[in-house]
């Protein structure tokens, strides 16, 4: 009786879905316990499956984080070359004002030459 409990529970435990007369069948034709070994090795192998699965998971997961802090640090450094960019940019453009005042001051000063130039040496 006691191995007829243990027979039934181990079924359960591997096919919840079975019925007694399943349970019945398996347990008077000595097959209850080639099952549940059977079931019990089954689920292992299904388990170990799935552990790989995440653990591929795992890893790609990994490797897609890894990319992401590669492309943040490729935005960080971006953002700083702009920045240096931008100063110097500024410095250019600055220097390109000034020239200019100064070639309009020096046409200025040429125009005022050539006047004198003209009036004094003719």
């Amino acid at each position: 009786e006691n191995y007829r409990k243990a027979a039934a529970a181990q079924i359960k435990t591997v096919n919840p879905d079975a019925t007694e007369d399943e349970i019945e069948d398996a347990i008077s034709s000595g097959q209850a316990e080639r099952i549940f070994q059977q079931k019990t090795v089954e689920r292992r192998e299904q388990a170990k499956l799935a552990y790989s699965y995440v653990q591929n998971k795992h890893r790609e997961i990994i490797k897609i984080e890894k990319s992401l802090m590669e492309l943040h640090q490729l935005f960080v450094d971006m953002a700083s070359l702009v920045q240096e960019q931008s100063e110097m940019i500024s410095n250019i453009e600055h220097n390109v004002q000034s020239s200019k005042a100064h070639t309009q001051e020096a046409v200025k000063e040429l125009r005022t030459a050539n006047r004198y130039h003209r009036k004094f040496c003719m």
